[in-house]
């Protein structure tokens, strides 16, 4: 005789992206998320395969460039870490502001 649980399971697919699956699983479960989930190239890698589709050839594009050097300043870093003194140093690198 086995024990059966009182409740039948529902098997719910939270996401083909495994970050975006982790972030939703410990949100149910009342876990904190791993920092890792919330890094600039996780959300990016959200981006691309999210958003990308939607934009035009030339767009994406140009995209893809930003995006490189993005992910080469910012790519480690955590979301909530990035300051407006960050994106100023970035700007001041790529010579992109006076």
């Amino acid at each position: 005789m086995s024990a059966r649980a009182p409740y039948p399971r529902i098997w719910t697919k939270l996401s083909n992206d495994r970050a975006e699956a982790l972030r939703l699983w410990a949100q149910r479960e009342g876990v904190r998320e791993d920092d890792s989930t919330r890094l600039l190239s996780v959300v990016a890698r959200c981006y691309v395969r999210e958003v990308f589709p939607t934009k035009s050839v030339q767009t994406r594009r140009n995209n893809d460039k930003e995006l490189a050097n993005l992910l080469r300043v910012f790519g480690h870093m955590p979301m909530d870490a990035i300051a407006p003194m960050h994106i100023r140093e970035y700007l001041d690198m790529f010579e992109f502001c006076p």
